[in-house]
C-alpha cells in the first residue's frame, strides 16, 4: 500500500460529500485505508457470545465466553483484552482462558457476580489471530444477572432426619428447593460422618431434573450405627450462584440389613457326591435348601448358596412357600469355582412376619453341609431359620420341592432380605 507522490496528494473538497480534487502543498490530513492481498482471511471477529447481548437472569455464577470466526493467537485473548466491567465501569477480577477446538475465550469471574445488575464485556481490536491478524474493530455485549432469589436450602431428604433401622447398603438422597450448581457438591461441601467424626468415602451425584443429590457411600454402612449428614456453606450453591442459607446437618441410624443368615460362615463337610450312596446309573441331583422367617414385612432381594469344589452345570434358587408352591426363582450365572455364590431375583419377593418360607438351590454333582447345623435357630438381623427338628431340607433331585431332613443339617442354602 502506497501512496501517490504526484505533487497534489494530500487532497480536499470543499465541503463533506464532495469528491476531493484539490491539494494544498502535499497537506497529509490522516485519512487512511487498511487492505489486504487478495485471498487473506477476513480480520477475526465474534460470532457468538455465552451470555448473549441483552440476556436476563444470568446465573450468577456463569462465564463468559467470546467465540471467534476463526482461530485466534492466545497469547493476545488475557484479562486487559479481555474484560467485564459491571454498571459503574468497575473491572470484574477474573482468569481468561483459550480453548482451541472451539476457538473460544472464556472469562470466569473470582467470585460470583452481584444479583440483578448489568454486565458489559468487551474484547479489544489488540486481539488477533494466529496469523497474526488484528480485529477490525473492538467488540462488547452486555446483560443482566438475575434478581434476589429465596435461599438455597433442603427440602427433604432419605433416610429422613432420625431415621432408624436404616439398611446398611443405601444411599443418602438430598433434594433442593432450586437447582443446584453440581460444581459446587464436593466431598467439602456434602458430608457423611460415621462415628468418633470419621469421614465415610463416597461418591456423589446430581440430577438435576429433581433437583436432588446421592451420595453413595464406598462400602456398605456399618449395623446398628449412627450416621450424620453435613452440608457446609461457603461454596455449595444453586445454580444461579445463591449459597445455601445455613450450615445444614441431621442423623440417621442402620438396622442390620440387608441380612443374610450365615454370612461369610463355610461349611464343615465340602465335596460330598450328590449320589450319595444312592445306587443306579443317574444322573444324580438333589434340591437342597432351608426353612425360614422374618419378624417383619421384608424383601427377598437374592438368594445365595455356597458351591462346593467340583461342583458343575446350570444352578437355579427357588422361593417356595412353606406348602410348595413355586413363588419366585432365578438362575445363577458368573459363578466362581467354588464359595459363596448370590444371584439377584429378577424383581424383590415380598416376604410376611412369620410366615414360613423355604428357599433351595438346585446341585448337580457335589453339595456341603454342615451336620446338625440348624438344631438351634439361626438369626440374622430380622430373617431366622425355624428351629423344629427338620429344618435343613432336601428334595431327591434338582428342582422337586425339598421336604426331606436329615439330623438338622444346614446345606448352606441362604437369602438376601431388606
Amino acid at each position: 500500500l502506497r501512496s501517490v507522490a504526484d505533487g497534489a496528494n494530500g487532497v480536499f473538497g470543499s465541503s463533506s460529500g464532495l469528491y476531493p480534487n484539490q491539494t494544498y502543498h502535499s497537506t497529509d490530513y490522516f485519512v487512511d485505508a487498511q487492505v489486504v492481498p487478495n485471498g487473506t482471511p477476513a480480520p477475526p471477529g465474534i460470532v457468538s457470545s455465552v451470555p448473549t447481548n441483552g440476556a436476563t437472569a444470568v446465573g450468577l455464577r456463569n462465564a463468559v465466553t467470546a467465540a471467534f470466526s476463526r482461530p485466534m493467537d492466545p497469547t493476545t485473548l488475557n484479562t486487559t483484552s479481555f474484560t467485564l466491567t459491571d454498571g459503574l465501569g468497575s473491572t470484574v477480577p477474573a482468569t481468561v482462558a483459550y480453548n482451541n477446538a472451539t476457538n473460544s475465550a472464556v472469562l470466569t469471574p473470582s467470585t460470583p457476580l452481584a444479583y440483578d445488575t448489568s454486565y458489559t464485556a468487551r474484547v479489544a481490536a489488540s486481539a488477533r489471530a494466529s496469523d497474526g491478524m488484528q480485529m477490525s474493530a473492538p467488540a462488547s455485549w452486555s446483560f443482566r444477572t438475575a434478581a434476589v432469589q429465596a435461599p438455597l436450602a433442603v427440602a427433604s431428604s432419605t433416610p429422613a432426619p432420625g431415621a432408624a433401622g436404616v439398611q446398611t447398603d443405601d444411599a443418602v438422597q438430598i433434594a433442593f428447593n432450586r437447582d443446584v450448581d453440581p460444581v459446587t457438591l464436593t466431598s467439602s461441601t456434602v458430608q457423611l460422618i460415621g462415628p468418633g467424626g470419621a469421614f465415610v468415602a463416597s461418591t456423589i451425584s446430581y440430577n438435576s431434573a429433581t433437583s436432588t443429590a446421592t451420595v453413595r457411600p464406598s462400602t456398605g454402612l456399618a449395623t446398628n450405627t449412627s450416621y450424620t449428614v453435613r452440608l457446609t456453606t461457603g461454596i455449595l450453591a444453586s445454580s444461579d450462584g445463591t449459597p445455601i442459607s445455613a450450615a445444614t446437618s441431621w442423623f440417621f441410624t442402620t438396622g442390620f440389613c440387608p441380612c443374610s443368615l450365615f454370612g461369610s460362615l463355610t461349611p464343615a463337610s465340602m465335596g460330598l457326591a450328590t449320589q450319595d450312596g444312592r445306587s443306579g446309573a443317574g444322573p444324580w441331583s438333589y434340591e437342597m435348601g432351608v426353612k425360614l422367617t422374618v419378624t417383619q414385612p421384608s424383601q427377598l432381594v437374592a438368594i445365595r448358596f455356597y458351591k462346593s469344589a467340583g461342583e458343575i452345570g446350570t444352578h437355579v434358587g427357588t422361593l417356595w412357600s412353606a406348602a410348595g408352591a413355586r413363588i419366585s426363582s432365578v438362575s445363577f450365572a458368573n459363578e466362581t469355582a467354588s464359595g459363596w455364590q448370590t444371584a439377584l431375583l429378577p424383581s424383590p419377593a415380598q416376604l410376611q412376619s412369620g410366615t414360613t418360607y423355604v428357599i433351595s438351590v438346585g446341585l448337580n454333582a457335589y453339595f456341603v453341609t454342615t451336620k446338625s447345623g440348624l438344631a438351634t435357630q439361626v438369626t440374622g438381623g430380622i430373617v431366622q431359620t425355624v428351629a423344629d427338628g427338620r429344618n435343613g431340607v432336601y428334595g431327591s433331585a434338582a428342582g422337586v420341592f425339598p421336604t426331606s431332613s436329615y439330623s438338622s443339617s444346614n446345606y448352606f442354602v441362604d437369602v438376601v432380605v431388606r
